[in-house]
């Protein structure tokens, strides 16, 4: 159950769908079904916004601290973080766009 989202991001290549629990300090995912629920991170997170998925690692804001920080989207590890300075709370991910 979601206490307060504060962002949400869609893996359309594997079906999953990730949000941020701003009360719950979390990064969970579910796939597009709502089953197969999973905490993918519960310690590098403080009020997390601006999330987004690129490859193998989902990507949020931790405001407070003004840091960038990942982890590897299906179990949390290889987390890592960088310092923001003076950035703003929206994260955005361009990727090319390939028409068949």
């Amino acid at each position: 159950q979601v206490a307060r989202c504060g962002s949400v991001a869609v893996d359309e290549a594997k079906r999953r769908v990730y949000w941020t629990d701003m009360a719950l300090n979390t990064v969970e995912s579910v796939t597009w079904e709502g089953v197969k629920h999973r905490v993918v991170q519960k310690t590098q997170v403080i009020s997390p916004k601006g999330l987004t998925i690129l490859k193998d690692w989902v990507m949020w804001i931790n405001p407070g601290t003004q840091e960038l920080v990942r982890c590897h989207k299906y179990n949390g590890s290889q987390w890592d973080r960088k310092p923001l300075n003076d950035a703003g709370l929206a994260l955005t991910t361009v990727t090319p766009l390939h028409f068949s």
